[in-house]
C-alpha cells in the first residue's frame, strides 16, 4: 500500500487507506506529484499522498487526496481535496500544492531581505 521513489532530497510515498491501489493510479500520483513539486525538490524532504475512497466502487463525492509535505527548515504542509474523480482532484491538489510552497518560499525570501536591511 505504500509506494516510495525521490531523489536524494525528495521522498514521495504514496498509501492507499481502505483499499488496494491501483498501480496505473500510484504512478500517475506519483509522476503527477514529483512534476509539480520537483522545481522545490531541494526543500523538501518527504511527500506524504494518501488516498482514501470511503464509498468503494460506488460514485459519488467520496474519495479524498491528503498531501503531507515535509518542508527542510519550515512548517509541514498540509493540503486536502475531495472529489469524485482521482485525476481531477490530483490536478487540482498538486496545483495548491505548488502555489503554496512557491507562496511560503517567497515569504521567506522577502524575511531574509528584511533582516539584511535592519
Amino acid at each position: 500500500k505504500c509506494y516510495e521513489n525521490g531523489s536524494a532530497s525528495m521522498l514521495i510515498l504514496v498509501h492507499g487507506n481502505g483499499f488496494e491501489l491501483d498501480p496505473s493510479l500510484r504512478r500517475h500520483v506519483q509522476s503527477k506529484i514529483e512534476s509539480s513539486m520537483s522545481k522545490f525538490q531541494n526543500r523538501i524532504g518527504t511527500i506524504n499522498a494518501y488516498l482514501a475512497d470511503l464509498n468503494g466502487p460506488k460514485n459519488g463525492i467520496d474519495k479524498s487526496i491528503r498531501l503531507v509535505i515535509d518542508l527542510q527548515k519550515k512548517p509541514v504542509v498540509v493540503l486536502d481535496e475531495k472529489g469524485g474523480q482521482w485525476h481531477t482532484m490530483l490536478e487540482s491538489i498538486s496545483d495548491r500544492a505548488s502555489h503554496t510552497i512557491s507562496r511560503l518560499m517567497s515569504k521567506s525570501r522577502q524575511h531574509r531581505r528584511a533582516k539584511k536591511e535592519e
